[in-house]
């Protein structure tokens, strides 16, 4: 997570979204996966937490050669597990 007013934070993970660069757009999602447990997100930042997941889904199923609905559960599986995958 960034540190830092909530704004700066929001202003850099759009411009993260639009980069275009997945691996920036995977950064943002996590980052707000993370923090939704522990605060209530901001419109914004929920705005910004469904279009990372939109487009990393596109991006992602088109990749690997899987249907939309496919890829959104493998995604929501993965971010649940965590990054140990336990």
């Amino acid at each position: 997570m960034k540190p830092g007013p909530w704004n700066r934070r929001f202003r850099e993970y759009t411009e993260l979204v639009n980069s275009g660069r997945l691996v920036e757009v995977a950064k943002v999602y996590r980052d707000l996966w993370r923090i939704r447990p522990t605060r209530e997100l901001s419109y914004g930042e929920r705005r910004l937490l469904e279009q990372s997941r939109n487009l990393l889904v596109a991006e992602l199923s088109l990749a690997r050669g899987v249907e939309v609905p496919v890829m959104e559960a493998e995604l929501e599986g993965a971010v649940q597990r965590g990054p140990d995958g336990a």
